[in-house]
């Protein structure tokens, strides 16, 4: 039986990774899960259907949305703190 391939992209080029976790003990390796950019034949091929959301995402689009979410909650701490100073 032959090893399904992980292809996980980076800023230069498409790293494929062979390996023969699947399911839940994929997605518990840190380096290897993707949450949403799995493709639907990385998720046939390592059983995810039904561990991680329907919805397909680049790795790109997750970290976009990572940064906006980072970004709101600095904002948020430089308020309180701002708000701190003033009641002094």
């Amino acid at each position: 039986m032959r090893t399904p391939q992980l292809h996980l992209p980076s800023i230069s080029t498409a790293t494929v990774i062979r390996t023969g976790l699947s399911g839940y003990d994929l997605l518990t390796a840190p380096g290897l899960n993707k949450g949403r950019a799995f493709s639907e034949q990385e998720r046939d091929a390592f059983a995810l259907h039904g561990l991680v959301p329907p919805h397909q995402r680049t790795l790109d689009h997750q970290l976009a949305r990572r940064k906006r979410v980072l970004e709101q909650h600095l904002t948020l701490l430089k308020n309180i703190a701002f708000c701190a100073i003033c009641r002094m």
